[in-house]
Protein backbone atom coordinates (compact mmCIF):
# COMPACT_ATOMS: atom_id res chain seq x y z
CA UNK A 1 0.00 0.00 0.00
CA UNK A 2 1.30 3.00 -1.00
CA UNK A 3 0.30 6.56 1.08
CA UNK A 4 0.49 10.11 -0.16
CA UNK A 5 3.71 11.35 0.46
CA UNK A 6 3.53 14.87 -0.41
CA UNK A 7 0.65 17.11 -0.31
CA UNK A 8 0.83 19.51 -3.12
CA UNK A 9 -2.06 22.80 -3.07
CA UNK A 10 -4.09 23.52 -6.06
CA UNK A 11 -6.74 26.22 -6.73
CA UNK A 12 -9.47 25.67 -8.55
CA UNK A 13 -8.73 26.95 -12.78
CA UNK A 14 -4.90 27.05 -11.65
CA UNK A 15 -2.37 25.42 -12.43
CA UNK A 16 1.02 23.91 -10.99
CA UNK A 17 4.06 21.92 -12.85
CA UNK A 18 5.79 19.30 -11.35
CA UNK A 19 9.43 18.98 -12.64
CA UNK A 20 10.92 15.34 -11.59
CA UNK A 21 14.39 14.12 -11.41
CA UNK A 22 13.56 11.08 -13.35
CA UNK A 23 11.47 9.35 -16.39
CA UNK A 24 7.57 9.74 -15.48
CA UNK A 25 5.80 6.86 -17.78
CA UNK A 26 2.39 6.68 -15.98
CA UNK A 27 -0.16 8.85 -13.86
CA UNK A 28 -3.11 8.16 -12.48
CA UNK A 29 -6.17 10.36 -10.45
CA UNK A 30 -8.20 8.87 -8.34
CA UNK A 31 -10.98 11.43 -9.06
CA UNK A 32 -10.61 13.10 -12.08
CA UNK A 33 -13.78 15.49 -11.71
CA UNK A 34 -11.48 17.31 -8.92
CA UNK A 35 -8.16 17.84 -11.27
CA UNK A 36 -6.66 17.04 -14.71
CA UNK A 37 -3.13 16.72 -15.74
CA UNK A 38 -0.91 17.34 -19.19
CA UNK A 39 2.30 15.86 -19.42
CA UNK A 40 4.85 17.75 -21.31
CA UNK A 41 8.11 15.55 -22.38
CA UNK A 42 9.13 12.94 -19.87
CA UNK A 43 9.75 14.69 -16.30
CA UNK A 44 7.57 17.44 -16.52
CA UNK A 45 3.73 17.09 -15.37
CA UNK A 46 1.10 19.96 -15.27
CA UNK A 47 -1.77 19.62 -12.38
CA UNK A 48 -4.99 21.68 -13.38
CA UNK A 49 -7.44 21.98 -10.62
CA UNK A 50 -11.16 21.65 -12.26
CA UNK A 51 -13.20 21.42 -8.65
CA UNK A 52 -12.57 21.91 -5.14
CA UNK A 53 -12.11 18.89 -3.43
CA UNK A 54 -8.86 16.41 -3.00
CA UNK A 55 -7.44 13.16 -4.92
CA UNK A 56 -4.78 11.40 -4.94
CA UNK A 57 -2.27 10.99 -7.85
CA UNK A 58 0.18 8.64 -8.35
CA UNK A 59 3.41 8.81 -10.96
CA UNK A 60 5.36 5.75 -11.80
CA UNK A 61 8.63 7.06 -12.54
CA UNK A 62 12.37 5.56 -12.98
CA UNK A 63 12.40 2.03 -14.68
CA UNK A 64 9.17 0.16 -15.93
CA UNK A 65 10.53 -2.83 -14.71
CA UNK A 66 11.99 -1.43 -11.33
CA UNK A 67 9.34 1.86 -10.97
CA UNK A 68 9.23 4.18 -8.17
CA UNK A 69 5.90 5.44 -7.16
CA UNK A 70 5.65 9.08 -6.11
CA UNK A 71 1.69 9.78 -4.56
CA UNK A 72 0.21 12.67 -4.24
CA UNK A 73 -2.70 14.63 -2.36
CA UNK A 74 -3.93 17.03 -4.16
Amino acid sequence: VVSAQLEVKVTRRRSKILRLKQDVFRVAVADPAVLDFVAFGTREVEIIGKETGSTTVTLWTGDEQAPKLLSLLV
